[in-house]
């Protein structure tokens, strides 16, 4: 026996009952996306004689108008869908009932259902069973019906089997890729974790990774649950090719695969490539700002493909491994979007421990109404034991014109002015710079 549970009370279901022949769709092809809802292929036989035909097994995430049952001939067929499980009590009302509690049974009538709370007559007087109640109310177990179902009416002479396909929430998938330093050069590879929040199993079916965000108008999300984890198998521990999709790409797996509900399953996305990483360290301010600051000194890793290692990266977590040493040392992580294939991407990894950094505004002058001219002077210090190259990043505002600078800034676009300082061990590098803005 199992319970099923309802707001504020739990009903169990009892063996006894005369279920309806139903039917569960099969072959499925699922296509998963890492920002919408997932959008499955399956068929069905007609049942021999015709008649409605009872759907089971279908996820509860299922966007039922997004539901398309077509025949052979590809006329589309009429679907309906019974009253959610949540009305299972309320339809059960004016029936005898059977209440148990530690091995004991007894019988009473369900009078109303309030809240979601039953109340029961039981010899004579009313009971609320809540959930503070230690008895629970038993059904029938085909008082309970299967995930989400739905009932296809055949039209007259369909024929053949029926070719179903619909979106459903819970059902996404994500990537992770793992950027690994070692003496003989780094490595990016990357794996896609699948995930299973549907409330259906999926058995043995062919699965397609989408990578890139697709615009997805529904509404609704996963059910948060507890996940059962596990990797595929060693036979089908392949990664798939990205093959150009429009404006996306798509990772066709190997083979079939069972999802059940709850589950997530891992899989290769990318096998090991070399890679080029230059390790910067950098602080950012803004002209515009008043008074001084002591803003971190960030540290970035920029992550070059290297030769024809130029894949597609979908959106995804990279975590940086430094084995480097004696022993690996997770160095930390970032999230990318989504990375056109050979385009470099940056990684912030955290702040330096060796080195710091103080603004200071040593002039301020106003020049009309709109017009300003500000003066900053930026020190950085390395209290390390190996020489640093540091990039000082400042924002400005609107229109702006540098009228002095030392060093020169070597490094200007519309929004921002760079500079690379070179900081001793043990010692500190100023910067001291003029800018005029006008807003």
């Amino acid at each position: 026996m199992r319970w099923q549970q309802f707001p504020a009370v739990a009903v169990l279901a009892l063996a006894g009952g005369t279920a309806a022949m139903a039917a569960t769709p099969d072959t499925r092809h699922l296509v998963l996306y890492q920002n919408a809802a997932a959008f499955v292929s399956a068929s069905v036989a007609l049942p021999a004689g015709g008649g409605p035909l009872p759907l089971e097994g279908l996820p509860d995430g299922m966007r039922f108008e997004t539901l398309s049952v077509t025949d052979d001939d590809g006329a589309v067929q009429t679907v309906r869908r019974p009253a959610p499980a949540g009305s299972t009590l309320a339809r059960w009302r004016g029936r005898e009932v059977v209440l148990l509690h530690d091995g004991q049974r007894r019988r009473g009538r369900l009078l109303a259902v309030e809240n979601g709370t039953p109340v029961v007559s039981v010899d004579g007087r009313l009971e609320w069973i809540d959930a503070a109640s230690p008895w629970r109310v038993a059904l029938p177990t085909d008082t309970l019906p299967q995930a989400t179902a739905a009932t296809v009416m055949p039209a007259d002479g369909a024929s053949g089997a029926l070719a179903l396909d619909y979106l459903t929430e819970g059902l996404n998938w994500q990537a992770d890729y793992t950027l690994r330093l070692a003496p003989a050069g780094a490595r990016l590879s990357g794996s896609a974790t699948l995930q299973n929040t549907s409330g259906a199993d999926f058995d043995g079916a062919t699965v397609t990774l989408i990578g890139g965000q697709v615009n997805d108008p529904g509404n609704g999300g996963p059910r948060p649950m507890k996940l059962e984890a596990r990797a595929m198998s060693a036979d089908s521990a392949t990664a798939p090719a990205p093959q150009a999709a429009g404006d996306w790409y798509r990772y066709r797996l190997p083979g079939t695969h069972s999802l059940g509900d709850g589950e997530r399953l891992r899989v290769p996305l990318l096998n090991a490539v070399p890679v080029d990483v230059e390790r910067r360290y950098r602080v950012s301010g803004q002209a515009m700002r008043q008074g001084g600051d002591e803003p971190p000194v960030t540290v970035t890793t920029e992550v070059t493909p290297r030769g024809r290692n130029d894949v597609p990266l979908p959106a995804g977590t990279v975590r940086v491994i430094d084995a480097t040493g004696d022993a690996p040392l997770y160095q930390g992580g970032d999230r990318i979007d989504h990375i056109p294939p050979g385009e470099a991407f940056e990684l912030s990894l955290g702040t330096a421990f060796d080195l710091s950094a103080e603004r200071e505004r040593t002039a301020y002058r106003r020049i009309g109404d709109d017009t300003h001219e500000i003066a900053w002077r930026v020190t950085v210090s390395n209290a390390g034991r190996d020489n640093r190259t540091v990039e000082v990043v400042e924002h400005m505002a609107g229109d702006w014109e540098l009228l002095e600078a030392s060093p020169a800034s070597k490094e200007q676009d519309a929004d921002t002015a760079r500079w690379r300082l070179s900081v001793p061990a043990g010692d500190e590098t100023t910067l001291t710079y003029r800018v005029r803005v006008r807003q």
